[in-house]
């Protein structure tokens, strides 16, 4: 009787120390969290300030490069495996990365006016030269003309961002995840290839 009751003890005991251990593995992984939650935030408040200042710079040759830097910055910040800009013959890729089970070629462009077709469509050249499902993530801060947009509205390989799209993303208005996958369902629902995230937000 007396062993039963000890045994019966140490259970008791086991379970409470089982308890104590399990709350504080949460409290852990919560602190965990919270200190990556607050790193990404600062990272990404660091990369809005960027985005910001390069809007002052007046060396185009200059900010080019470091807004794709910038961009690849992001997507390693959202874990989508960037790969920062290469040359293949006489062929520059301004960066690739990874989303899902999907591959992407980067082209950004900061201009002081809205991108026409043509300048869309040496981009989707480039991507059809690829492998059959590779596709293509456009970021334009000055935009795209209508007819840029229209001519590429039909089976196109590509994903249209603008500067007003990724400021909200740096602004943390939106994740870059969550405005990728639906411009990304636009495109295969409509064939259009741009979604703005005010008409997501709207």
């Amino acid at each position: 009787a007396a062993l039963d009751e000890v045994q019966k003890v140490v259970a008791v005991h086991s379970k409470q120390a089982e308890a104590r251990e399990q709350v504080r593995a949460e409290a852990t992984r919560d602190a965990e969290a919270r200190d990556l939650r607050r790193t990404h935030d600062e990272l990404l408040k660091a990369l809005k300030e960027r985005f910001t200042e390069m809007w002052s710079m007046t060396d185009h040759q200059t900010r080019g490069p470091q807004f794709e830097g910038l961009l690849n910055e992001l997507f390693a910040l959202v874990d989508l495996r960037p790969r920062a800009s290469y040359s293949l013959e006489s062929e520059q890729i301004d960066g690739a990365f990874t989303f899902q089970t999907d591959d992407y070629l980067l082209e950004a462009r900061w201009w002081d006016r809205p991108l026409q077709p043509k300048e869309l469509n040496d981009f989707t050249m480039k991507i059809q030269a690829k492998a059959k499902n590779v596709l293509g993530l456009m970021v334009a801060v000055g935009g795209f003309t209508p007819g840029a947009i229209e001519k590429h509205s039909h089976g196109t390989p590509l994903v249209l961002m603008d500067g007003t799209d990724l400021f909200a993303v740096l602004d943390g208005r939106i994740s870059f995840a969550e405005m990728l996958e639906r411009k990304r369902r636009h495109a295969a629902e409509t064939g259009r290839p741009m979604l703005s995230v005010n008409e997501m937000m709207g």
